[in-house]
Formats: structure tokens, C-alpha cells, sequence
């Protein structure tokens, strides 16, 4: 989060909306991740717009059409249908492809695969099909955003070091003006 945060920071300082809004959406990405969709146990008979966006947050990754998750649910694909559009406000493909998306982003911050290894590991059926996905979520490409990402984290970690040295920071945040001698650094003062 304090990357994204940082990240987020910088880009709108710099007026880079773009940047600045790709950097809130893995934001509110990461955020969803913690916080899961859970099963109520309380109810007996679950609400059918719960237990859709349940089986989602579940399967994701795996290959899922409407028939999947009506045959799973034991309900027609048209009441999945009418639920996502009437109550969500949107189509099976494009809410699948928002969770997607968001697990793509992650592990573009976070790994070092390939855009295709990406796309396959969030279960796109192409690389083309998550290349559209994606340029339609955040209006760029897959690679630029990995790429302002790296620039970013190596801009950032170089500010913390000059920071920390023009600042006499260590890296235990003591200041070290303060100490005769620093164990972060090899000469005394």
C-alpha cells in the first residue's frame, strides 16, 4: 500500500492523472483483496446477488461463463443475468474482467512475469483478450504500466536514500547528528 500511496502522491504532484489513477485503482484492488467476500452464515437461504459475487471472488481465475455459474447455483443464466445487470449495474464479462484486471495489476507491481504469463495466471482466455480488458479498465497497455511502476519504485527508493543521507536518517529512522557514531554509516562525526 505505501508504494501505491506514494506513487499516487507523486503522480498527482506531477499532474499525471493517469498515473495517479492507475495507482488509486491498484489501491482500491489491494484493498478488496483483504477484505473478501465471506459466506453469511447466519442466513439460511442465501440473497442471489451474494452468493454470484461469492462463486466470483472464489473462481475468478478459472474459466467462467453463465452457464458455469448458473449449473453451480442451481439457477437459470438469465436470473444470473437480470441480478448482475438490474443490481450491479454491469455484464458478467465486464465484472469478471474488473477482478481480473485487478489481479493482473498486482502481480505487475509485484512479480516479474511476463505480460503473457500475467494474462494466462488471471485467466484470460488471450493475451489479446487482456490486452483489451486492460486498456479498457485503465486507458494504457499492460507494459506501460509496469513500466511507470519500475520507474516509480527506482525514483523512490533513490528519494528515500538521498533523503536519508541528506538528512542524516539511518535506517532505523534515528537521526544520526544526535550519535558520535552511526551504525549505518562507516565514518563518525
Amino acid at each position: 500500500f505505501r508504494s501505491a500511496i506514494n506513487g499516487m502522491i507523486r503522480a498527482y504532484d506531477d499532474n499525471d492523472w493517469e498515473a495517479a489513477s492507475v495507482y488509486f485503482n491498484l489501491m482500491l484492488m489491494r484493498a478488496l483483496k483483504i477484505l473478501p467476500l465471506e459466506e453469511n452464515r447466519e442466513q439460511v437461504a442465501f440473497d442471489l446477488m451474494h452468493q454470484i459475487l461469492v462463486y466470483l471472488s472464489k473462481n475468478y481465475l478459472e474459466p467462467i461463463n453463465l452457464d458455469s455459474i448458473a449449473k453451480s447455483l442451481h439457477v437459470s443464466k438469465y436470473q444470473i443475468s437480470r441480478v448482475m445487470s438490474s443490481k450491479l449495474h454491469t455484464s458478467l464479462p465486464t465484472y469478471l474482467n474488473q477482478l481480473r484486471i485487478g489481479h493482473a495489476m498486482e502481480l505487475l507491481q509485484t512479480t516479474e512475469l511476463t505480460i503473457t504469463q500475467i494474462s494466462e495466471q488471471c485467466g484470460f482466455e488471450s493475451e489479446r483478450t487482456f490486452h483489451r480488458a486492460f486498456k479498457n479498465e485503465f486507458n494504457t497497455e499492460p507494459r506501460k504500466v509496469r513500466d511507470r511502476l519500475k520507474f516509480n519504485e527506482n525514483k523512490e527508493n533513490s528519494s528515500v536514500a538521498n533523503i536519508t543521507q541528506e538528512n542524516n536518517i539511518c535506517s532505523d529512522r534515528a537521526v544520526c547528528s544526535d550519535r558520535p557514531i552511526c551504525p549505518d554509516r562507516t565514518i563518525t562525526s
